[in-house]
């Protein structure tokens, strides 16, 4: 960040999250997102396979990946912490008019090696490869996540 000001150990309008979980099918999700603000939807997915067009002409699949619907983040919503039971689960990089799209967030502590205080570590079945499965939008506001959401909303 510009500057330390910046930095808010709260998610606005959701408070401070303090772990990490697995996403289960059927839970309850939310973000706070700098354009959707706080929404919610409901997990459908917890190992998709999806394939990203980006603006500059190329694909990529991502593989693992928790699916929430409807669609509850918008364009500029990418890197906001996917939250269940008041514990992180993902990190929102891609989404359409319906579906929202998440990288799980013991991946993404596990791949840049942070956690949220705690040396709490997470067991999920094993995985088919190797692959992280981490957008490459989202990995600048996964320097932050559990302390600022990408492009931050003011309080006011």
């Amino acid at each position: 960040p510009l500057s330390p000001d910046y930095i808010d150990e709260e998610i606005l309008e959701i408070g401070r999250v303090k772990e990490m979980a697995v996403a289960k099918l059927n839970d309850s999700a939310k973000i706070s997102g700098r354009t959707s603000g706080v929404s919610s939807g409901k997990v459908v997915d917890v190992n998709a396979t999806i394939q990203i067009e980006f603006p500059q002409g190329f694909k990529a699949m991502f593989d693992n990946q928790i699916i929430i619907t409807p669609a509850i983040a918008k364009g500029g919503d990418s890197g906001s912490v996917l939250i269940s039971n008041n514990k992180a689960v993902g990190l929102v990089c891609a989404g359409s008019d319906t579906i929202t799209v998440a990288n799980k967030m013991y991946v993404v502590a596990k791949a840049l090696g942070f956690n949220f205080g705690t040396e709490q570590v997470l067991q999920e079945e094993p995985q088919k490869d190797n692959r992280w499965g981490i957008a490459v939008s989202a990995l600048p506001a996964v320097l932050l996540v559990g302390m600022v959401t990408a492009g931050k909303r003011r309080r006011t």
